[in-house]
């Protein structure tokens, strides 16, 4: 009563290292601690107070138990700061006197139920409204999906027209696949605003969603908006050329011709190519190829080829390769063209490195083959041309050089079962001509010498 609660703590806790089922002493050692502001320490010895003698527990039952629910400083720094006011004249024992339990009681009963003090410190440790929008992001970087979701979902409640909620409740539909819910979702996001990245959004669903009508509206709607914006030009170039829209997709990506690169002049030409404008097609490749594209300088290697122009299907190859030695698929080619020249030497070791770049590719396997044939070697040729047919085994050439090394060791049987296998894998192929030929002559071989082996 006289203020000095430090030395009251302390012989409080004498007490109690005294006698430790004391529980006046707990009860009192928590109101001590709560004037000097130590409520976690002061709740644990109210506590203790309540737990050791059912007096407490019966009498105190509001202030001990309701009250601790909510905070301790109602509970001890306010309550029990009650009783002591009103027994401010006894001795501080007295606020625990049982003739004077029933009426403190009461009263703090009374000051809780009908004074707006304690409403009051109610109100301020109620907790903060929860931040669902936060928690869907936090949610999201952890990939937690589902639960993303429901928390995004309860922040659209709360906030129906914030577009930003909306669009990661769509990007989650999205994710998961849910393309009908996503565009639902899309078509409501955008009403309220048609940032590019919610466009973009709408376009990659309708494609996703095989549906080009509600990509293109929205495609169409972006690229007024942005008229400029590289990246939606692109995905423009992209949409209309799946869709053989060529003309829409050549006018797209001439709009980006003036800093363009030899990616976009090499799908242009190619788009020409497609269009039936060779010429000009090849001129965009030709460019495309002066800027550093492969793929463009490949790619025409495979229009000569086609054409039948086998120099100067050589001359891109070797262009190819002087930008990047060991492009697979150039080492490849050009290994091939080199064995129907019949440069052995150079073709071999060219497809000894393709077989190096591509290990699970049957066709260098095949050139190495035929050239060790070629060159005499037919254990190994037929060891490296089985190999191929392992890793296809419909492979035209394979089988027809196998044929052809059974002829030359008197093995017709063999040979003819070998040719007729490219018959049935490549029936129109040019190995299915030589093969056919190679039957017939076999065939008659066969019937002057008396019968197959």
């Amino acid at each position: 009563n006289q203020g000095r609660f430090q030395e009251a703590v302390t012989s409080f806790k004498e007490a109690i290292r005294i006698d430790p089922e004391f529980a006046e002493a707990y009860y009192n050692l928590g109101f001590a601690l709560s004037k000097m502001g130590e409520y976690e320490e002061a709740l644990k010895a109210t506590k203790k107070a309540l737990e050791i003698n059912p007096y407490y527990t019966t009498n105190r039952l509001k202030l001990g138990i309701d009250l601790y629910a909510d905070k301790l400083d109602i509970l001890i720094g306010k309550e029990l700061t009650k009783e002591v006011e009103l027994e401010k004249e006894e001795p501080f024992e007295a606020v625990f006197a049982p003739q004077e339990e029933e009426r403190i009681f009461e009263e703090v009963f009374e000051e809780e139920e009908e004074g707006p003090e304690v409403v009051e410190e109610v109100a301020e440790v109620q907790a903060p409204p929860k931040d669902y929008f936060a928690e869907g992001r936090e949610l999201l970087e952890r990939g937690e999906l589902d639960r993303a979701l429901e928390a995004f979902e309860e922040a659209l409640r709360e906030n129906p027209d914030n577009p930003e909620i909306l669009y990661h409740i769509a990007r989650i539909y999205y994710e998961k696949g849910l393309y009908g819910e996503a565009k639902e979702r899309i078509v409501s996001l955008l009403e309220r605003k048609e940032e590019k990245e919610y466009l973009k959004l709408a376009i990659d669903t309708g494609r996703k969603d095989n549906d080009p009508e509600f990509a293109r509206k929205y495609l169409e709607r972006a690229l007024v908006l942005y008229p400029d914006d590289k990246e939606l030009l692109e995905e423009a170039a992209d949409f209309y050329e799946e869709r053989g829209e060529y003309d829409k997709a050549i006018g797209i990506l001439e709009r980006l011709l003036p800093e363009t690169n030899g990616e976009v002049l090499e799908r242009l030409g190619r788009l020409y190519v497609e269009k039936g404008e060779r010429e000009r097609g090849k001129k965009l490749l030709e460019e495309a190829g002066e800027r550093g594209s492969e793929s463009a300088l490949l790619f025409l290697s495979t229009l000569a080829r086609d054409e039948g122009k086998k120099e100067e299907e050589r001359r891109y190859l070797e262009k190819l390769l002087t930008v990047h030695p060991d492009h697979p698929e150039a080492v490849k080619k050009l290994a091939f063209i080199l064995m129907e020249e019949e440069q052995y030497d150079r073709a071999l070791s060219l497809a000894e490195k393709a077989k190096d770049l591509l290990p699970i590719d049957p066709d260098p396997l095949y050139i190495e083959g035929k050239i060790r044939y070629l060159k005499g070697d037919t254990e190994l040729a037929k060891e490296l041309l089985h190999d191929a047919l392992l890793l296809k085994e419909d492979h035209a050439g394979a089988h027809l050089t196998l044929g052809i090394i059974y002829a030359k060791e008197g093995r017709i049987g063999e040979a003819i079962k070998a040719w007729e296998k490219v018959l049935e894998v490549a029936p129109e192929s040019k190995e299915a001509k030589e093969a056919k030929r190679a039957i017939d002559a076999a065939r008659t071989w066969a019937s002057i010498l008396g019968g197959l082996k």
